[in-house]
């Protein structure tokens, strides 16, 4: 609810106040500590160090009794190896902070200046030694143009005129995705495509604004961005194209070290979770890209199911071959999987149906939680497609994960919940650069600025529903080319465009000059005509047209646009927040008063300064 503050996504956007007040206590703590009477102090500091040790010895005891639990999340240096530089440089430091601090009692001035010292070497190491690695590669060499890259540059004269997006596909292990994983300079990742002249839709992390993650998929991503929703790359789901998104480089290939695969009865199974919970009528499409397979294995299970019979059939998995053929598979009850919940006491009193082979098992309150193994047999077949059709009213199942097996090649294709249509997505190749990336050009993408016919006005929610779903709330087909969509609640004058027919000569825009903070168009129009930017709405923004300022609108959710009078203009965007220039005035105002303070208190101490005589006496003579 805090103004600004709620315009981002909620993960990371407390910490720069929290570091900063952290860092501000503890150097007024400090200062106040250094103020003390020395016997005060020393008691302060036994008193510190003895709650110092008992944290460490709580810590020490936690690891030693949880290190099971806490395995997964370690960082890939062992924490308890002698040898582990990333522990050992810190804790260095700790130790001769407390041993300065300690003879600092004695002698202030000198230590001090050690203290000082330390910590900038302190800070220095955390900089080294940032995402648990050592930075012992060269990043030139990895900061060069991975292949696929290269081949986006080579078909993209002007790169200004699109965005790319990195996503990890299947086997991936997210807590291992960091610069210390080659496929992250690979697929080209937010935080390092502006090195390489390439407009990444994710932005810059950490702060991203809500609005945009929303329309692209990724609201919520605590991993760089990257989308969390698979039916944004769906033929309904229109957001990456509205964000003039034209290419997406899809990892691949698995990390360096992490475990990227389980395997069950000899069939692999990502460690990615599939993530789709399937509820009354959900529909669902997958694309496995003509794998040979003859087995379709998944692990499933169901939630407030135990009224279910045994043998019911709960999700139909349509198998669409490369031949035209048609393979029906149905996941059942009982047989193939079963309620997840199945060994608490009150469900297994009353439930119906039997409990599924069981391939992963997790502590629940009072119970044991199950996931299922189901195997599903078939002539084999090139798969080119998978529709999943949901058949329960009163229950709901979850897909964790998916793969095709061919007995034959002893193969298995990890599948991904990621909605590739080839309608939409056109794979331009495979490329290798520490790990396998997929180069996909969408078909649909936007260009940077259009003209559009009509406006509608509706709710927010509606407008998010409507790009997500490509129908309007009547149940028409809704085309970005040709409408764009106001939120009621920014209470913006209404709009009014006339219903001229369509005609790509009588309205066109190209934009001359783009830069972080500053666009420049030009701007062709027969009638008054509404235009849209593939540009992120943000307070701040100032649209100009021969010197006279023009109202910018949140358009389609997340985008600007703005009327455009009919005639050739010259229409400049220029960033110019009124937060910064009244910190500005801020700054200079808080300078002045600092200036003002010391001359004041200069002119105080000169005013009551004893007199003092030519000879150098101090005192008044009469």
């Amino acid at each position: 609810y805090v103004p600004v503050y709620k315009t981002f996504r909620g993960v990371y956007k407390h910490q720069y106040e929290f570091t900063f007040a952290l860092a501000m206590l503890a150097g007024l703590g400090m200062t106040h500590f250094m103020q003390l009477e020395a016997a005060r102090r020393r008691r302060i500091f036994r008193i510190g160090a003895f709650a110092l040790s008992l944290l460490v010895l709580g810590n020490v005891v936690i690891y030693r009794f949880f290190s099971a639990s806490l395995a997964a999340a370690k960082p890939p240096a062992s924490a308890t190896a002698l040898t582990n530089l990333e522990l050992l440089v810190p804790l260095f430091f700790f130790a001769l902070s407390l041993l300065i601090l300690w003879f600092s009692q004695r002698t202030v001035r000198p230590l001090g200046i050690a203290l000082l010292v330390v910590l900038l070497f302190d800070l220095a190491s955390y900089g080294h030694f940032f995402h648990w690695r050592t930075a012992t590669f060269n990043p030139h060499a990895r900061l060069q143009d991975p292949p696929a890259v290269q081949a986006v540059k080579q078909r993209e004269p002007d790169l200004n005129s699109f965005r790319t997006m990195s996503v990890p596909l299947l086997p991936y292990d997210y807590t291992a995705f960091w610069p210390d994983d080659e496929n992250y300079e690979a697929i080209n990742a937010d935080n390092i495509s502006m090195l390489r002249g390439l407009s990444n839709v994710s932005g810059y992390d950490v702060l991203r604004p809500v609005r945009s993650g929303e329309l692209s998929g990724s609201a919520g991503s605590a991993i760089a961005g990257f989308v969390q929703d698979g039916q944004s790359f769906g033929l309904a789901d229109c957001g990456l194209d509205l964000l003039n998104v034209k290419y997406v480089l899809a990892g691949i290939g698995g990390t360096q070290r992490q475990k990227v695969s389980y395997q069950y009865e000899g069939i692999d199974f990502s460690v990615t979770n599939f993530g789709v919970n399937f509820e009354p009528g959900k529909q669902w499409v997958t694309y496995p890209e003509g794998a040979m397979a003859s087995e379709l294995a998944l692990v499933t299970m169901l939630a407030s199911s135990a009224h279910v019979p045994d043998d019911t059939p709960v999700l139909l998995a349509k198998l669409f071959t490369r031949t035209g053929r048609v393979i029906e598979l149905p996941v059942k009850a009982g047989r193939d999987t079963a309620e997840w919940a199945y060994d608490r006491a009150d469900v297994k009193a009353v439930i119906r149906h039997r409990r599924a082979a069981t391939v992963e098992s997790s502590p629940a309150e009072g119970f044991t939680a199950h996931r299922y193994l189901a195997r599903l047999p078939f002539e084999r077949a090139e798969i080119e497609r998978i529709e999943w059709k949901y058949n329960l009213a009163d229950a709901s199942l979850y897909l964790w994960r998916a793969s095709l097996y061919d007995a034959v090649t002893k193969k298995t294709t990890m599948l991904s919940s990621y909605q590739f249509t080839p309608e939409r997505w056109r794979k331009l190749g495979e490329y290798s650069q520490g790990g396998d990336v997929a180069l996909y050009e969408n078909l649909r993408a936007m260009p940077r600025a259009w003209f559009v016919a009509e406006t509608k006005t509706m709710p927010t929610a509606q407008v998010l529903q409507t790009i997500k779903t490509s129908r309007l709330p009547d149940g028409a087909p809704f085309d970005p080319q040709q409408t764009a969509l106001l939120a009621t609640e920014d209470k913006k004058p209404s709009i009014s465009l006339s219903n001229s027919p369509p005609n790509p000569t009588a309205h066109t825009v190209t934009i001359t000059q783009y830069q972080p903070h500053r666009i420049e168009l030009v701007t062709h129009t027969e009638t008054d005509r509404f235009l849209v930017l593939s540009e992120i709405y943000y307070a701040g923004w100032e649209a100009r047209l021969a010197g006279k300022r023009l109202p910018l609108y949140r358009t389609d959710h997340a985008l600007r646009g703005l009327m455009i009078p009919s005639g050739t203009h010259r229409l400049s965007l220029s960033y110019r927040p009124k937060d910064w220039r009244t910190g500005i005035i801020a700054w200079m105002i808080g300078m002045l008063a600092v200036l003002g303070c010391q001359v004041f208190a200069w002119h105080l101490r000169k005013k009551s300064r004893p007199a003092q005589s030519r000879f150098g006496l101090r005192g008044n003579f009469t």
